[in-house]
């Protein structure tokens, strides 16, 4: 509740393109084995739409990860999964959007057992729908770009931060605007 009462004066704020068309951007991350009784991470993912958030979650990985790579990467499915929702939902309105969607992740482990399925040792045990990920990347639907963790916006949704740094990811939230 002291949130919400110091929070009263923030909103989400959608603006224009120049080019006139919906851009949908993606942050992914993932808190390695996080939950102290499984050791499972968590899963946190958010998408803008022109500057303003218009889906996230955040919610417990169904196995247990071996590594912080690993569960970055099925992280990273599942924002890409959200993201080719978004793309036939926008699609289906009349905005079909011709390059990938933009996902930022933190991690560089991730990005390269996206985009190289030679890195078999790291990842033949990881499971067979989490490769999904590797198929999206390969159609060109989804692009991984690496972005620092200072300014990764799903830390938001993965972990306890301190009050300076949620404050600071979400302020970063360009969707955000004082009233």
């Amino acid at each position: 509740m002291r949130y919400l009462k110091g929070t009263k004066e923030l909103g989400l704020k959608y603006g224009g393109t120049t080019t006139g068309k919906p851009i949908v951007v993606g942050f992914a991350d993932a808190d390695w084995a996080s939950d102290k009784e499984t050791r499972r991470s968590v899963t946190g993912y958010l998408f803008t739409l022109n500057g303003g958030a218009i889906s996230w979650a955040s919610k417990l990985q169904p196995t247990v990860a071996l590594s912080t790579s690993e569960s970055e990467y099925m992280a990273a499915c599942y924002a890409a999964q959200e993201a080719i929702h978004l793309r036939r939902l926008l699609g289906s309105l009349g905005f079909t959007q011709g390059e990938p969607t933009t996902i930022y992740e933190d991690n560089m482990g991730c990005i390269g057992m996206s985009e190289n399925p030679i890195m078999h040792q790291r990842s033949k045990h990881i499971d067979i729908r989490f490769h999904f990920l590797r198929e999206t990347v390969a159609n060109r639907q989804v692009l991984l770009n690496f972005i620092p963790t200072m300014e990764q916006l799903a830390d938001l949704l993965t972990k306890a931060l301190p009050k300076a740094m949620t404050q600071g990811l979400r302020d970063q939230v360009l969707g955000y605007q004082r009233a």
